[in-house]
């Protein structure tokens, strides 16, 4: 089992845009939260010589927000486990079969507290 904090601010997982020209991109903010997860993720694998999880995962996260602004949970779950994906915690979200997830508002810090495991 792993417990990985990530100090940074819950962001949601944005819808992909089109441009002008009809092509399909990803806004800057989802590419920047997804890249600060994998990361942490890699460099907390690596110090604790933890390897990719392989088979069933089950995911435990806490989403502390300080303010009180609403995010949508399910957004903030779909951004966080493409982060893990691609910081190397196992190689498919389709392997996250479990999912216990929260979100607070109106803690003293911005923070993600993720527990992941394989399903035993």
């Amino acid at each position: 089992m792993m417990l990985i904090e990530f100090h940074m601010r819950p962001k949601p997982k944005q819808r992909p845009r089109h441009n002008a020209e009809g092509d399909t991109y990803t806004p800057d903010a989802t590419k920047t939260a997804e890249e600060e997860i994998a990361l942490t993720t890699r460099t907390y694998m690596n110090a604790e010589g933890e390897s990719t999880l392989q088979g069933d995962v089950w995911i435990d996260v806490d989403f502390d927000m300080k303010g009180y602004r609403r995010a949508d949970l399910d957004n903030l779950v779909k951004l966080l486990l493409d982060g893990l994906q691609k910081g190397g915690a196992y190689t498919d979200d389709k392997q996250v079969t479990v999912i216990k997830a929260r979100v607070r508002y109106g803690c003293e810090e911005n923070l993600i507290r993720c527990w992941i495991g394989a399903v035993e």
